[in-house]
């Protein structure tokens, strides 16, 4: 039983008349039995609070947890008792999950139920645990309180950004793809069977337009026609050591799994066959691939665990093996990063024996802090040598980037926050030009 800040202020209240004692004697015996009133009421509310408080609290939350994106987590209280409560709740969520800390007041009527949410953001994939939650019951007088503990504790599991997979299935329903910086390239070079009469939209081919129905409507109709299904996209993952680097609460290795995700989501959707490797000194993992729902549940069980190896990426050993196992012509997409030189050199000579029997495509992320310290102005000795190194090595990067593109090797480059929406424009666009 705890005293509230409101029983402080009342017994504060009640020394101001001992200031006049001495003009008035009779005050300080006033005082006294104000004070031992306040008491009275004190015990005899906490004593109540202890018999009748019965609050049941329920954590609720998604199944699985998006890696980075706002997860919305909410508390439902429920009250048993014929009086009045204001409960103060705090939750306890992971340590290096990215939020406010929970704490919510609420007013709970006699035998009624409240709802309290809070988001947090999740900076890593694997397993994590909520904690119990914490409730201070008080009553409408609000001079005494208790805490109480509500056992809740449970595992959760963070998933890659299932956020944006959600988003994207919503908007390539409604056909409005664009709003998440989407090209989806349409006309007569995506396929040549036929699918589906949509709405004209901005960028279609103008052959498309399917005039007796444009007639029938009254408004523009263009024919979209399928592109070829059941092609091959094998999404690459490095999870080398210079993939463990964070770009802000995020590290690249997990940029490189989201957009993997979206990726290998956007071929499944149209029809194509998705698989996943993730390599790092050897091939540490391989899904074979296949397409359809099940597809991407394999494909989002094996990004779940995927940690970053502190070893350097042999290339020539994994290209080797992938060989191996892809015996289909297929888009191999490799996530990387460039910045090593000595990896960078490895890449180069290693990814050319994809060609010409698949189709590599190497999406790298720029390093912001590199370029932002080869634009920086020094100020002193120090950063005149720093500025040196690190313009040194993005010209080092430009010349591996041209020379993978003089060979045949695709290359996409970006921030972290650009690569997914860049590595699906690609797909898109090698798709509609039937290149795979």
């Amino acid at each position: 039983m705890l005293p509230t800040r409101r029983l402080v202020i009342l017994f504060a209240l009640g020394l101001v008349p001992l200031a006049f004692a001495g003009t008035w004697p009779g005050l300080v015996y006033a005082a006294g039995v104000y004070d031992m009133a306040l008491l009275v009421a004190f015990l005899a509310e906490g004593v109540l609070l202890a018999r009748a408080a019965n609050v049941r609290a329920r954590r609720g939350h998604e199944p699985r947890l998006s890696l980075g994106e706002k997860n919305w987590v909410s508390i439902e209280l429920e009250s048993f008792v014929p009086v009045p409560l204001i409960v103060v709740v705090r939750d306890e969520f992971p340590e290096s999950f990215l939020g406010e800390k929970p704490l919510r007041r609420v007013r709970l009527a006699s035998y009624s139920r409240a709802e309290v949410r809070y988001a947090v953001s999740p900076t890593g994939r694997g397993d994590f645990r909520f904690g119990d939650i914490h409730l201070r019951i008080s009553g409408l007088p609000g001079l005494a309180a208790i805490d109480c503990r509500v056992p809740a504790s449970e595992s959760v599991k963070v998933y890659p950004d299932l956020i944006e997979v959600k988003k994207y299935r919503i908007l390539n329903r409604s056909h409005h793809l664009r709003l998440m910086g989407l090209n989806v390239i349409r006309g007569v070079s995506q396929g040549h069977e036929f699918e589906e009469l949509r709405s004209y939209m901005p960028g279609d081919d103008y052959r498309t337009i399917n005039w007796k129905a444009t007639a029938k409507r009254m408004s523009p109709v263009t024919e979209h026609f399928r592109p070829e299904r059941s092609q091959n996209v094998v999404l690459c993952i490095d999870a080398g050591r210079m993939m463990a680097t964070r770009v802000g609460s995020l590290s690249k290795l997990e940029y490189a799994v989201n957009a993997a995700l979206m990726l290998g989501l956007t071929a499944l959707e149209n029809g194509d066959n998705v698989g996943l490797a993730v390599y790092s000194h050897d091939l540490d993992l391989f899904v074979a691939p296949s397409r359809g729902r099940t597809a991407l549940y394999r494909i989002l069980e094996n990004l779940y665990a995927v940690r970053a190896r502190y070893t350097s990426v042999n290339f020539r050993q994994v290209m080797k093996r992938l060989l191996a196992r892809v015996r289909r012509r297929s888009l191999v997409v490799l996530f990387t990063d460039l910045i090593d030189e000595e990896g960078g050199e490895t890449l180069l000579a290693s990814v050319r024996v994809l060609r010409p029997k698949h189709l590599p495509l190497v999406i790298s992320m720029t390093d912001v802090g590199i370029e932002r310290m080869a634009r920086t102005a020094p100020e002193g000795t120090g950063d005149v040598y720093r500025r040196a190194v690190a313009t040194r090595m993005l010209v080092e990067r430009s010349r591996k980037i041209a020379e993978l593109g003089s060979r045949g090797i695709l290359m996409i480059e970006g921030s972290p926050e650009e690569i997914t929406v860049k590595a699906v424009n690609k797909y898109l666009d090698l798709k509609a030009t039937r290149r795979l």
